[in-house]
Protein backbone atom coordinates (compact mmCIF):
# COMPACT_ATOMS: atom_id res chain seq x y z
CA UNK A 1 0.00 0.00 0.00
CA UNK A 2 2.85 2.45 0.67
CA UNK A 3 3.74 2.32 -3.05
CA UNK A 4 0.22 3.15 -4.26
CA UNK A 5 -0.90 6.57 -5.40
CA UNK A 6 -4.61 7.38 -5.26
CA UNK A 7 -6.45 10.28 -6.85
CA UNK A 8 -10.05 11.28 -6.28
CA UNK A 9 -11.79 13.11 -9.08
CA UNK A 10 -14.71 15.48 -8.83
CA UNK A 11 -17.47 14.54 -6.41
CA UNK A 12 -20.17 16.27 -4.45
CA UNK A 13 -18.44 18.28 -1.72
CA UNK A 14 -19.05 18.77 1.96
CA UNK A 15 -20.43 22.18 0.99
CA UNK A 16 -23.44 20.59 -0.75
CA UNK A 17 -23.86 17.00 0.45
CA UNK A 18 -26.43 17.34 3.20
CA UNK A 19 -27.85 14.11 4.63
CA UNK A 20 -30.14 13.01 7.44
CA UNK A 21 -29.17 11.48 10.77
CA UNK A 22 -30.01 7.99 9.47
CA UNK A 23 -27.39 8.35 6.73
CA UNK A 24 -24.66 9.75 8.97
CA UNK A 25 -25.13 7.24 11.81
CA UNK A 26 -23.06 4.40 10.26
CA UNK A 27 -20.21 6.86 9.70
CA UNK A 28 -20.44 8.17 13.28
CA UNK A 29 -20.34 4.59 14.52
CA UNK A 30 -17.13 3.92 12.57
CA UNK A 31 -15.19 7.23 12.74
CA UNK A 32 -14.60 9.97 15.28
CA UNK A 33 -15.03 13.51 14.00
CA UNK A 34 -11.46 14.53 14.79
CA UNK A 35 -10.75 14.17 11.05
CA UNK A 36 -13.51 16.73 10.29
CA UNK A 37 -15.49 14.55 7.87
CA UNK A 38 -18.86 16.07 8.75
CA UNK A 39 -20.41 19.18 10.20
CA UNK A 40 -23.86 19.87 11.55
CA UNK A 41 -26.40 21.44 9.23
CA UNK A 42 -29.88 22.68 10.00
CA UNK A 43 -32.88 20.74 11.30
CA UNK A 44 -30.86 17.72 12.47
CA UNK A 45 -29.09 17.23 9.14
CA UNK A 46 -25.37 16.97 8.44
CA UNK A 47 -22.94 17.92 5.69
CA UNK A 48 -20.91 14.80 4.85
CA UNK A 49 -17.43 14.91 3.26
CA UNK A 50 -17.17 11.73 1.18
CA UNK A 51 -13.66 12.57 -0.05
CA UNK A 52 -12.40 12.92 3.53
CA UNK A 53 -13.95 9.56 4.44
CA UNK A 54 -12.18 7.91 1.49
CA UNK A 55 -8.86 9.52 2.46
CA UNK A 56 -9.24 8.24 6.04
CA UNK A 57 -10.01 4.75 4.75
CA UNK A 58 -6.97 4.88 2.44
CA UNK A 59 -4.66 5.84 5.29
CA UNK A 60 -6.10 3.08 7.49
CA UNK A 61 -5.33 0.64 4.65
CA UNK A 62 -1.69 1.75 4.65
CA UNK A 63 -1.60 4.41 1.91
CA UNK A 64 0.77 7.27 2.62
CA UNK A 65 -0.96 10.61 3.14
CA UNK A 66 1.39 12.21 0.59
CA UNK A 67 0.22 9.68 -2.03
CA UNK A 68 -3.49 10.57 -1.76
CA UNK A 69 -4.64 13.34 -4.07
CA UNK A 70 -8.00 15.01 -4.59
CA UNK A 71 -9.29 17.55 -7.07
CA UNK A 72 -11.49 18.99 -4.27
CA UNK A 73 -13.92 20.10 -6.94
CA UNK A 74 -17.61 19.96 -6.00
CA UNK A 75 -19.79 18.64 -8.80
CA UNK A 76 -22.89 20.25 -7.31
CA UNK A 77 -21.34 23.75 -7.16
CA UNK A 78 -19.90 23.52 -10.68
CA UNK A 79 -23.15 24.19 -12.52
CA UNK A 80 -21.63 24.83 -15.93
CA UNK A 81 -18.85 22.20 -15.81
CA UNK A 82 -20.14 19.08 -14.03
CA UNK A 83 -23.17 16.85 -13.81
CA UNK A 84 -24.78 16.55 -10.40
CA UNK A 85 -27.63 14.20 -9.64
CA UNK A 86 -28.20 16.04 -6.36
CA UNK A 87 -28.60 19.32 -8.25
CA UNK A 88 -30.37 18.16 -11.44
CA UNK A 89 -32.13 14.89 -10.62
CA UNK A 90 -31.28 13.44 -14.05
CA UNK A 91 -27.76 13.62 -15.41
CA UNK A 92 -25.10 12.32 -17.72
CA UNK A 93 -22.30 10.14 -16.40
CA UNK A 94 -18.73 10.65 -15.25
CA UNK A 95 -16.07 8.11 -16.27
CA UNK A 96 -13.90 6.50 -13.60
CA UNK A 97 -10.64 4.71 -14.38
CA UNK A 98 -8.10 2.66 -12.46
CA UNK A 99 -4.56 2.11 -13.69
CA UNK A 100 -1.63 0.00 -12.58
CA UNK A 101 1.78 1.19 -13.69
CA UNK A 102 5.03 -0.60 -13.07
Amino acid sequence: PEDLMVGFGPAIGVCCYEVGADCIKPFKDKFSNKEGWFRAGQSGKYFLDLTAINKIEGEKAGLLQDNIFSMDHCTCCSTSQMYSYRREGKTGRILTTIMLRR
